[in-house]
């Protein structure tokens, strides 16, 4: 799998992130926008599970940082950030009610008790997972309990 490809990925994310907070579902602009989502998406995962990750505000595929100068990608790491999504992983063929799911869910205020992965879980998506950024100050609490 090349950069393009997760580069592709991000920017139709966060287009579509975009196009849902300025227009309404039905608007050719959204369906634009989700279109091109689902067929990143779905050029991303062909050959299997396709996970971006976050680490120290920057956007990774694999093991490879994805340039930061790319359009959304600033905008991307910090929705990751700003709702703990240490990173996300698209599975197969992810449909459009299940990339409508995400985004709405990524447009969610962020706060303390958002859970992505539960968000994604109790709207029935299934093809897109979330792991959570751990929290370091309770990490640390949590073994000192220990």
């Amino acid at each position: 799998m090349n950069e393009s490809t997760a580069v592709t990925l991000v920017t139709a994310l966060s287009g579509a992130r975009k196009a849902h907070s300025l227009y309404p579902a039905a608007h050719p602009e959204h369906r634009s926008a989700l279109g091109g989502l689902l067929a990143s998406v779905g050029e991303a995962a062909a050959a299997g599970p396709f996970t971006l990750n976050l680490h120290l505000g920057r956007l990774y595929h694999d093991s490879r940082v994805l340039p930061v100068e790319t359009p959304g990608m600033r905008s991307m790491a910090e929705c990751f950030e700003a709702h703990r999504i240490e990173s996300l992983t698209f599975h197969g063929s992810v449909g459009e009610a299940d990339a409508i799911a995400l985004i709405e869910v990524l447009a969610l205020k962020p706060s303390a008790e958002l859970d992505i992965a539960a968000e994604l879980e109790s709207r029935g998506v299934a093809d897109i997972t979330a792991q959570r950024l751990q929290d370091p100050d309770a990490e640390a609490a949590q073994e000192r309990e220990e």
